[in-house]
C-alpha cells in the first residue's frame, strides 16, 4: 500500500492520519520512505480509516516472482517450470532417482545434507540453511538505523533516498528463468527497496546473497542473507580485451538458473572464459563463458547485514 499516495489525497500529515486510524507517526513515515510495509493489523487499520473518507484501497496483487518458500514445493515449481519429470530433475542434479524422490516429498535426512548444498549451487536455491541451519533471532541495521543511533534526533537525518528493484534469494532462480523471455523488462515485476541515493549514474538494484561462497569470516565478508547494493555494466564494457576485473568483487547472472557472488581472477580472452573465485575454501574456483552470462553487477556495498544474535 502506498500509504503516502492515499495520505496525500486527503490532504493529511502524518501526525492527522496516525491520530486518525490509530497508528503511531513513526510507523507511517517509516512505511513512506519505504524501510518497510504495514503488517497485516495496521494494513487493517488504515484501510478502515481511508474507506471512512471515502478511499477504498484496492487490494495488492502478489508479484508473479514470488513463491511459496515451502522446501519441498520449491523444488516441484523449478521441475515443473523447466518441464522436466522427477526422473529428469533428478538426472540433472545427479542424485539417485530414489534419494530425489524423498527430497522432493519433503523427507529430509541427515545423509541428504551435500545433495542440499549442490542442489543450492545448481539452482541457486537456499535450502540448506532452511533445512539444517540452526535458526537464530535476526535483526537487519539499515543506513538508517544506524545513523540515528548517532544522531538522537531523527530530524538530522536528511539523506535523499531512492527506490532501487529488489531481488530476494528464494525468487532468483525464477527470475532468471522468465528473464530469458523478457531480458530486463522483468526488473519493472521486482519489489523495491529505499537505499540513500548514491552520487554516481549507473543502474543499480539490491540483492540478496543466497550463500556463504563469500564468507571467510573475516570483516569483508559477504554472508548468506546480506543484501547488497550492486551496479550494472554494460555488456559491451566487460567483453573489452582490457576488461579491469581486478580488485573488484562481481554478481553474475547466469544462464545456468544461478546468479553468482564472485570474484574474477583470471579472464581467458582468447576462449572469452572468466575464471571465478570463491572467498570461502569450501567452495571451488569455477570457469564460465560470457556466452553464459545474462548480465555483470560491480559490488558496491552491504546497504543491510544479517546479525546473528547471542542466544
Amino acid at each position: 500500500m502506498d500509504v503516502k499516495y492515499y495520505r496525500e489525497l486527503l490532504d493529511l500529515t502524518q501526525e492527522a492520519l496516525a491520530f486518525g486510524a490509530g497508528i503511531s507517526r513513526s510507523k507511517i513515515a517509516k512505511w513512506e520512505v519505504g524501510e518497510c510495509n504495514p503488517k497485516a493489523l495496521d494494513d487493517q487499520l488504515l484501510r478502515k480509516f481511508f474507506k471512512t473518507k471515502g478511499i477504498t484501497v484496492p487490494d495488492e496483487p502478489m508479484p508473479d516472482l514470488m513463491f511459496s518458500t515451502n522446501t519441498s514445493k520449491i523444488l516441484i515449481d523449478i521441475r515443473e517450470k523447466n518441464g522436466f519429470t522427477i526422473a529428469q530433475m533428478a538426472e540433472k542434479l545427479n542424485i539417485k532417482l530414489k534419494k530425489y524422490k524423498k527430497i522432493e516429498a519433503g523427507n529430509f535426512e541427515q545423509s541428504h545434507e551435500k545433495d542440499i548444498q549442490a542442489i543450492d549451487e545448481i539452482l541457486g536455491t537456499n535450502l540448506h540453511k532452511i533445512i539444517y541451519q540452526k535458526e537464530y533471532t535476526t535483526s537487519y541495521i539499515s543506513d538508517k538505523e544506524q545513523i540515528n543511533q548517532l544522531h538522537e534526533d531523527e530530524a538530522i537525518y536528511t539523506s535523499e533516498r531512492i527506490q532501487v528493484p529488489y531481488l530476494p534469494a528464494y525468487t532468483q532462480t525464477i527470475y532468471l528463468k522468465q528473464y530469458t523471455v523478457s531480458g530486463k523488462e522483468i526488473d519493472a515485476n521486482l519489489k523495491t527497496i529505499a537505499i540513500p541515493k548514491e552520487p554516481e549514474e549507473g543502474y543499480c538494484m539490491v540483492i540478496e546473497i543466497a550463500s556463504n561462497s563469500m564468507n571467510n569470516k573475516t570483516e569483508k565478508a559477504i554472508c548468506d542473507g546480506d543484501k547488497l547494493l550492486i551496479q550494472e555494466m554494460e555488456r559491451s564494457n566487460w567483453k573489452k580485451s582490457n576488461f579491469d576485473y581486478k580488485h573488484n568483487l562481481f554478481i553474475l547472472f547466469t544462464v545456468d538458473y544461478a546468479i553468482i557472488c564472485r570474484e574474477i581472477t583470471n579472464y581467458n580472452i582468447d576462449k572469452e572464459i572468466f575464471t571465478l573465485h570463491a572467498w570461502n575454501r569450501d567452495f571451488a574456483d569455477i570457469d564460465i563463458g560470457i556466452n553464459d552470462i545474462h548480465r555483470i553487477f560491480y559490488a558496491k556495498k552491504i546497504v543491510e547485514r544479517k546479525i546473528k544474535l547471542i542466544e
